[in-house]
């Protein structure tokens, strides 16, 4: 996918009016506890290459790890870590006699993908489709982001500009922009051709997360300064400075109306901002651990966060009021992703356990616990059909897994990297999946996704017969 390109016209905006958040006095965080290496490493700022946690630290722990999944595996619950850590913190939620397990089927021992992307040099950590999954993006350690063709893994053109790492890629909502964050702390916009659009400075550290407003050409941004800020698309103008956590922010996400932003941070508190104003509307503060995941869900009434102190919490934006505890996990919770149905909000949630659990959102449920991966599982996702139930995820073991949360059944196991899995996303169009890896590359496998049951509807009409 790479092509020379012209050199990227600047587009030099007239200087912007920056307006302040105006953060209230936020409710005292819980009891100070030790976060490993987190603090440093938002002290210092992530090396190039630095995972969350260090390389070293997970193989240590994977030995151990590997026990402890074996031996929660053969349990029916699996929850006393969870269950224990949470009494601790005064919260009580709610687990059913003997979480369902599913059971993941055997790696195959060929690559099962159907086109890989090659050409980057360093470890793709972020990749993303565009809203009619006609390009993917990704974003690479090498400092460059690529746009390539799903249908031949071809490159089609090359974004180079950022100095350091590039860390996150996002895509404008009608899929003629896409722009990235990285390491030297700016928001770069792109043209499809790979021509730099516009440049986002204001940032005093690294960008861990970028983000596109569902309708506007306005941006997010999260830094490891600890800010959270808005852009204009078309001129690269700072128009918000959401400030007020006291550790770098991680984790970003707009509701599906685009009036709110929230932001998740290592200091382990969520926050939700009104997007017009800055004002901040709520805060959310009972996590033990750094927030490292946070998404809404499809009504924008609820918030989801996943966190280090092994649990995934449900959220009122409008209060900060806790609304439901998801535990059972024995480690880290990496990602968590909503799934809403007709009849119940479902959330997803990835691990340093290795395992994947579904869980009711409104209740904190755990109702189906994927077990198979042999490592971390580092993030999950699901369809975007709306006629299933499929999720997948992938991790340390650096096989892609794909999971049917109705019927109980391990889809389909992918092989084919040859290192961890760092990122995956469903296509909007049904049956396509891509990963992508520190072994630089990103690869896009078929998926057959289950389909309801026409069980019912027959009996129906024989019924009227």
């Amino acid at each position: 996918m790479i092509h020379q390109m012209p050199a990227p016209m600047m587009l030099m905006p007239m200087a912007p009016q920056v307006m302040m958040a105006q953060v209230p006095a936020a409710p005292p965080p819980p009891p100070p506890v030790v976060v490993q290496s987190y603090e440093a490493q938002a002290g210092a700022g992530l090396q190039k290459g630095a995972a969350l946690i260090s390389q070293p630290e997970l193989v240590e722990r994977f030995k151990a790890d590997v026990k402890k999944r074996k031996a929660e595996a053969v349990s029916t619950d699996g929850q006393r870590d969870g269950r224990a850590a949470d009494k601790d913190a005064g919260v009580e939620g709610k687990s059913g006699p003997g979480t369902p397990v599913i059971m993941s089927l055997e790696v195959p021992s060929k690559d099962t993908s159907v086109a890989t992307c090659t050409g980057h040099k360093d470890a793709v950590h972020a990749a993303a489709w565009s809203a009619t999954g006609a390009t993917l993006a990704s974003a690479c350690m090498d400092g460059t982001a690529k746009l390539w063709d799903p249908s031949t893994g071809d490159c089609i053109t090359t974004c180079t500009g950022h100095k350091g790492f590039v860390a996150c890629v996002t895509w404008a909502p009608k899929g003629d922009r896409l722009a990235t964050g990285g390491a030297d702390g700016l928001v770069m916009i792109w043209y499809n051709s790979g021509q730099c659009a516009a440049r986002c400075t204001g940032h005093a550290g690294q960008v861990r997360c970028v983000s596109w407003h569902p309708e506007r050409d306005l941006l997010a941004s999260g830094s490891i300064d600890g800010t959270a800020r808005l852009w204009e698309a078309r001129t690269g103008q700072e128009t918000l400075k959401l400030g007020g956590h006291s550790g770098y922010v991680y984790c970003i996400a707009w509701n599906p109306n685009g009036n709110q932003l929230a932001t998740g941070s290592v200091d382990r508190l969520a926050r939700i901002w009104d997007t017009t104003t800055g004002q901040l509307l709520a805060t959310c503060c009972e996590h033990r651990a750094p927030i490292v995941s946070i998404s809404w869900d499809q009504g924008g009434k609820t918030l989801a966060t996943a966190s280090h102190d092994k649990t995934t919490r449900v959220w009122n934006p409008s209060t900060g009021a806790r609304i439901a505890v998801c535990r059972g996990h024995s480690s880290r919770v990496y990602m968590v992703a909503w799934r809403q149905d007709a009849h119940r909000s479902r959330l997803a949630s990835a691990s340093h356990d290795g395992t994947v659990r579904i869980f009711d959102a409104g209740l904190g449920v755990c109702m189906a616990k994927c077990v198979g991966h042999t490592g971390a599982v580092y993030c999950v996702a699901w369809s975007d059909s709306g006629s299933s139930s499929c999720l997948a995820s992938g991790g340390q073991d650096m096989t892609a897994r794909v999971w049917d949360a109705t019927s109980g059944r391990c889809l389909a196991v992918h092989s084919g990297h040859t290192a961890p899995i760092m990122c995956l996303q469903f296509s909007s169009t049904a049956g396509k999946l891509l990963t992508a890896s520190d072994d630089g590359t990103v690869k896009l496998w078929k998926v057959e996704e289950p389909r309801k049951s026409t069980a019912g509807s027959k009996k129906k009409k024989r019924k009227q017969r």
